[in-house]
């Protein structure tokens, strides 16, 4: 089917609009990391080098991103995201 990668394309912007729409800063960096492998699977389809490095780029720094809010160690401003009481 031609369409096919058109219709990645598609769904992937609308990932990527879905991801702006988020509050939740690990919501937002789950569906970044979906829009990365839509956009991933859309550049490979239409043969499109530059989205596809941009995306296979943006994809392991979604992950540790997220992987840093889970553990609680991603910061703000210099300052920790969970605080500890001694």
């Amino acid at each position: 089917m031609t369409a096919t990668p058109e219709l990645l394309g598609y769904a992937a912007a609308a990932l990527v609009f879905l991801t702006f729409s988020l509050r939740s800063i690990t919501a937002l960096r789950t569906m970044a990391i979906v829009s990365n492998l839509m956009f991933i699977a859309y550049a490979l389809a239409a043969h499109l080098g530059p989205v596809l490095m941009l995306h296979l780029a943006l994809l392991p720094l979604n992950l540790w991103r997220l992987a840093e809010l889970r553990s609680g160690v991603a910061t703000c401003s210099g300052t920790p995201s969970k605080t500890t009481t001694p």
